[in-house]
């Protein structure tokens, strides 16, 4: 987080826009992730996902310079061998896997397509409710209340 820190300060010193200031915050962020884990292409996939939601030139070149700079800084102080490494000594994986691990993926990731089909819904039947929209989060709490007064006794 250091990273990111530097990039605001930097960012309020030069009384730059609101856009910039992300910018640069975000590619502070990215630098230090990058240079921390020795990991690049992970650390700028994360903050464009994460942080920016947009590939536009004028925010993503900052960040993968910073990211590019940070790596070879990295590089000359600490080494380019891996935060974590793996040993594959006697690893061998049979073709199989692979046909398990792409079905098991599939099959997890249509439950989540189901799952956001079901929120667009739910978020379209909100906005064809007769009230203002500011009571949407109530509607769905008031639901045991009225379980509790209409079918619930409350004579001892």
């Amino acid at each position: 987080m250091t990273g990111g820190a530097i990039g605001s300060i930097l960012a309020q010193g030069l009384r730059l826009s609101a856009d910039e200031r992300k910018t640069l915050l975000v590619s502070g962020a990215a630098a230090g992730m990058a240079a921390t884990y020795n990991s690049p292409l992970a650390a700028v996939l994360l903050v464009v996902e994460l942080l920016l939601f947009e590939w536009r030139p004028r925010s993503f070149v900052p960040v993968v310079a910073a990211v590019g700079v940070s790596t070879v800084v990295r590089g000359f102080l600490l080494g380019t061998a891996p935060v974590f490494p793996v040993s594959t000594a006697g690893l061998h994986v049979a073709p199989t896997v692979d046909v398990l691990c792409a079905t098991a993926g599939l099959l997890g990731g249509a439950p989540a397509v189901v799952a956001t089909w079901l929120v667009y819904r739910a978020e379209d039947g909100f906005a064809r409710l007769p009230f203002h929209w500011m009571w949407w989060p109530r509607r769905p709490a008031d639901a045991p209340v009225v379980v509790r007064y209409r079918f619930v006794s409350t004579a001892p």
